[in-house]
């Protein structure tokens, strides 16, 4: 409640930060997430510690991004940024566990880049999709 009556010393996401270079801001729905060390060992989704419930290690993971822009395509897109060279690898690993309706397409778009897209072209696959994706995002129930 303090916080809330003064302007905060710095941003939760700052402008420099690379996942701004890879969302699409102008998309209806858009997310960001940046990976931090200081809060990966009480995460079970983050990348940055030892395997847990709900992730795939990568110790030279950045961020994650994702936009849906329905006008343009039923596609959502994700971009996993990350420093390791077997990121497509580790991406890959993640997304392609055996769920009904969620078939991505995952590719290496850039170096340090990974690109995962879903079409989310009938009734099945949306809420598949949210599932799995608020889970990477940190938003999971885990027992």
């Amino acid at each position: 409640m303090k916080r809330m009556g003064r302007k905060p010393d710095r941003r939760a996401l700052p402008a420099d930060l690379p996942e701004w270079k890879q969302v699409d801001i102008n998309a209806h729905v858009w997310a960001i997430r940046h990976y931090r060390k200081e809060s990966a060992e009480n995460d079970p989704s983050s990348p940055l510690r030892p395997k847990a419930a709900a992730n795939v290690p990568d110790p030279d993971a950045i961020g994650l991004v994702f936009w849906y822009r329905p006008e343009i395509d039923k596609l959502i897109r994700v971009r996993y940024l990350s420093g390791a060279e077997n990121a497509l690898d580790l991406i890959t690993e993640g997304w392609r566990q055996p769920t009904d309706g969620v078939t991505p397409d995952i590719k290496q778009i850039a170096p340090g880049v990974v690109e995962i897209a879903i079409s989310v072209s009938d009734e099945i696959t949306v809420p598949m999709f949210l599932m799995v994706f608020l889970g990477i995002l940190g938003h999971g129930i885990y027992t």
